[in-house]
């Protein structure tokens, strides 16, 4: 790969001029933004519904899961499971096979058989930091794997989930204090962007490796190029794509005489369709989506202001433009067509029973539950389905993303947030975690996390989508083509640096709720307009408070 200094046109070049100890002060500026944000902000907003909270239901206990298309946040994870860990297994998932026919310019994922890695020398213990994701079986399955790896090498290995590594902290400021101190894992397995974690100088370069892996599976999806290359050179490795999107009951919308696949054209024809499929009596519910302080509730809003047209920033990624022409009005425009859904008489039966206050996994559940036809996650909603073999999982069909309404309307998708590995600075065991990596890409790996994540794992890279478990098995194959095509979208959707790559502060961002907080001062009461002109200029002071022009 050619190595091309673009700093002269690079707008991310501020941030690597700043000086060393204003990196440092990430940390204290993180938890400064959550006060810059919320200053001279209202009490909080009242729930946009009055009714109770719904009843808890079995589901499984789990990680907060957001959507794709969206900023990483550092959320804390939920409650381990009490899952045993899955039996590690080299050989290839039931009608798969063990290495599928390499196309293009890359040569598969290896065989377990053939890594031959050396043993690496081990200085202390070879710490593994892993995320939850709310699909027991799959974090069993990674867990089991990295534990049978480190066994097989012989490698005294500590191994935690990021619940027990971080506690309730933030899991950034826990990192950057660890490679301070000397003292960080060395391999960390999470969602979380890279950009923050480059600006903070917490993660090693992997750009080797990230070579090496591309030689096997080919070249990373445009949004994650842009992501995860920075400064000409790899900070994270992309271990799976994770699919989602809004997800729906064709069977509850058909029996209205509304085809979800094809019906559901923009946002105010969604509402409407999901208004006339509700019957509380049963219980159905339409809008399965809450605008609650969460990151499923980031979610909400935020698409919604950029599929109206809206955006936060200009394409450099400096400068805020979220009161700025045009998007000035796109943005009033998405925020009061989601205050009439949520405050409008009108569409109050459409709305869940206590999704005012609903987290990340209350969505799940609900929909787990049977109790909703529409709602809009990551993949894992669907994939626990399959493995606990719900019957919700029988229908159950992925939708491309819906366009938004008005003039500036149009529709943005990508790829979303992958799971990724990241070699922290200062690593004592890099070559040993690097092993780890490698012995969760090859090709029994993959086939196994296809079958077991059914519907909500898919690849990184250009290999394997074309591999039995996504094309044939019969709860992916109808799932695959539709995240292909949001995964291919030639607008590459950033998330809330939108059309900028991720930056340090559009992170900083995501991790105060800022979306949720804004649209709760409307739900309050503020007049739209004027919260908008606010919010702007809050987001100017973020900005500038990592670097970057703001205006």
């Amino acid at each position: 790969m050619d190595v091309i200094d673009d700093s002269a046109h690079d707008p991310r070049a501020v941030e690597r001029n700043l000086s060393r100890r204003k990196m440092l002060r990430y940390t204290f500026v993180t938890a400064a933004v959550t006060s810059i944000l919320a200053a001279c902000q209202q009490a909080a907003a009242p729930a946009p519904t009055a009714a109770p909270a719904a009843k808890p239901t079995t589901a499984p206990a789990a990680a907060p899961t957001t959507a794709p298309a969206a900023a990483a946040t550092t959320a804390p994870a939920a409650k381990p499971t009490t899952a045993p860990a899955a039996a590690p297994t080299t050989a290839p998932a039931a009608g798969a096979t063990a290495k599928p026919a390499a196309t293009g310019n890359f040569s598969g994922p290896p065989a377990a058989a053939s890594l031959n890695l050396p043993k690496a020398n081990i200085n202390g213990k070879l710490t593994v930091v892993q995320a939850r994701d709310f699909h027991p079986d799959h974090n069993a399955f990674i867990e089991a794997q990295i534990k049978a790896f480190a066994q097989k090498m012989d490698y005294a290995l500590d191994h935690s989930y990021i619940e027990a590594y971080a506690g309730s902290g933030d899991v950034v400021q826990k990192l950057t204090a660890a490679v301070q101190a000397g003292d960080a894992p060395d391999l960390l397995i999470h969602t979380l962007g890279p950009s923050q974690l480059h600006f903070l100088d917490i993660v090693e370069d992997v750009t080797d490796f990230e070579t090496q892996i591309e030689k096997q599976q080919g070249t990373l999806a445009p949004a994650y190029e842009k992501q995860f290359r920075i400064d000409s050179k790899y900070w994270g490795i992309p271990h799976f794509s994770r699919s989602g999107g809004f997800w729906a009951r064709p069977s509850v919308f058909k029996a209205a005489n509304i085809d979800p696949a094809k019906d559901l054209t923009d946002y105010q024809k969604m509402a409407d369709a999901c208004l006339k499929i509700t019957d509380a009596g049963k219980p159905m519910y339409g809008w399965g989506m809450t605008a609650n302080r969460s990151g499923d509730g980031d979610s909400t809003v935020r698409l919604a202001l950029f599929m109206w047209g809206g955006q936060v920033n200009d394409d450099t990624g400096q400068v805020v433009v979220l009161n700025k022409d045009p998007y000035k009005q796109y943005n009033i425009a998405a925020l009061n067509f989601l205050k009439t859904i949520y405050q409008d008489p009108k569409y109050q039966a459409m709305l869940p029973p206590g999704v005012a206050g609903w987290g990340d996994t209350s969505n799940n559940e609900a929909w787990l539950a049977g109790q909703l036809a529409f709602s809009n996650n990551a993949g894992t909603m669907y994939a626990t389905s399959v493995v606990n073999k719900n019957p919700v999982a029988d229908d159950t069909i992925l939708l491309p993303q819906v366009k938004g309404v008005g003039a500036g309307a149009r529709v943005l998708q990508g790829p979303g947030a992958p799971m990724n590995f990241f070699v922290m600075k200062g690593s004592k065991n890099k070559d040993a975690a690097f092993q780890v990596v490698q012995s969760l890409m090859t090709a029994e790996a993959y086939q196994q996390m296809f079958t077991i994540s059914t519907g909500y794992v898919y690849p990184a890279r250009q290999w394997g989508w074309d591999t039995s478990p996504l094309t044939e098995a019969p709860y992916a194959k109808n799932i695959t083509p539709v995240w292909k095509q949001i995964f291919d979208d030639p607008s590459a959707f950033q998330g809330t640096s939108h059309p900028a790559a991720p930056t340090p502060q559009s992170n900083a961002l995501d991790n105060t709720n800022f979306w949720t907080d804004m649209f709760g001062e409307i739900l309050g009461g503020k007049a739209v307009d004027q919260t908008v002109a606010d919010w702007h200029n809050r987001i100017v002071q973020t900005y500038k408070e990592f670097g970057a022009k703001g205006e």
